[in-house]
């Protein structure tokens, strides 16, 4: 998921909220969000590459339907590049924030953890200084591998300030096996 911030909604404001799928990208399905003031302009974009999995075997499959029937999909991007890899720079050792115990609230329908969780865990690693003085320009995020229930996930960052502003990355990892990786520039 790539997500572009270019201003946070106010307390109690109207937004619109478009979606569309807009295809399918070799094994994954493509789907684009644009959050609008009632005016039409734009406060946040995203796009974002789903895989399907098979709940019972939890491997990959394809939906022929999506994937043969490019008419029913919408070309146009809420942004024109996909969500790229987030690459931790090799240079710096990443901080151990926290471990954290999966819990049962955290798990969704299909049995793993929701995706939405990562991105609350990523951003309760961010310093809180950061937070509360800068507004995120940028998230990007990869979901690697599941998280289930029972699993304890080490959470670790790295901070940078570059001429994009502050740069986080974040990761999650069970055992020694990375599950998600997010970047965040304030």
């Amino acid at each position: 998921m790539y997500v572009k911030f270019y201003k946070l909604p106010e307390w109690r404001q109207e937004v619109n909220l478009e979606t569309w799928h807009k295809g399918v990208a070799k094994l994954f399905y493509l789907r684009d969000f644009i959050l609008s003031d009632t005016e039409g302009n734009a406060m946040i974009k995203a796009t974002t590459s789903w895989l399907i999995i098979d709940l019972n075997t939890r491997r990959l499959v394809r939906n022929n339907e999506l994937a043969s029937n490019p008419e029913k999909c919408t070309k146009e991007d809420a942004i024109a590049e996909p969500a790229g890899k987030v690459v931790l720079p090799v240079d710096i050792e990443p901080e151990l924030v926290r471990k954290h115990p999966v819990t049962w609230s955290e798990i969704d329908t299909n049995g793993h953890v929701n995706n939405v969780k990562y991105v609350v865990w990523a951003i309760d690693a961010v310093k809180l200084e950061d937070i509360k003085e800068r507004q995120m320009k940028e998230l990007l995020i990869n979901y690697d591998a599941e998280v289930m229930p029972g699993d304890v996930v080490k959470i670790s960052r790295v901070r940078q300030e570059t001429e994009e502003g502050i740069v986080y990355y974040i990761t999650g990892k069970v055992s020694d096996k990375q599950n998600f990786a997010v970047k965040m520039i304030f």
